[in-house]
Order: C-alpha cells, then sequence, then structure tokens
C-alpha cells in the first residue's frame, strides 16, 4: 500500500510517501510527476527505487534510495 500526506499541497512543501504490506528486502521503485501550472506541457519528474526494511515498510522521508534519478537521503 502506497499512502502520501498531504495529498495536496504546494510544490514547494513536503509531501510525506510511505509504502507498507511488503516483504523484508522487497524492491519497489517510486515515481513522481508534476505538471508545470504555467506551461501544461513541462512535466517534473524523479524515480527512486528502495529496498523495504525489517519493518516491511519504506518511508521515503528517512529511508535512502539505491537507484533512480537521485541516491542516498
Amino acid at each position: 500500500m502506497l499512502t502520501a500526506h498531504p495529498q495536496s499541497t504546494l510544490f514547494d512543501r513536503p509531501v510525506r510517501i510511505h509504502a507498507s504490506q511488503l516483504t523484508p528486502n522487497q524492491s519497489i521503485r517510486i515515481r513522481c510527476q508534476v505538471n508545470d501550472q504555467v506551461n501544461s506541457s513541462d512535466r517534473l519528474e524523479s524515480v527512486a527505487k528502495f529496498i523495504a526494511d525489517a519493518n516491511v515498510t519504506v518511508d521515503v522521508s528517512t529511508d535512502a534510495s539505491i537507484d533512480g534519478s537521485y541516491v542516498g537521503k
């Protein structure tokens, strides 16, 4: 299960993304896309790969990504 809180916010505000109900060491890829409100043809995108911890969760705000458009915390 993937949750985001808050579900709607301004561009410069943090969003907490949390994945649960995974299996230990399961890899997941999370992609985020945002359309530019001024020029709707412009899209910002980031992709990251994570490995679930022993609690079978991934918290994007605290877990380091292992691959993607950024790596680390």
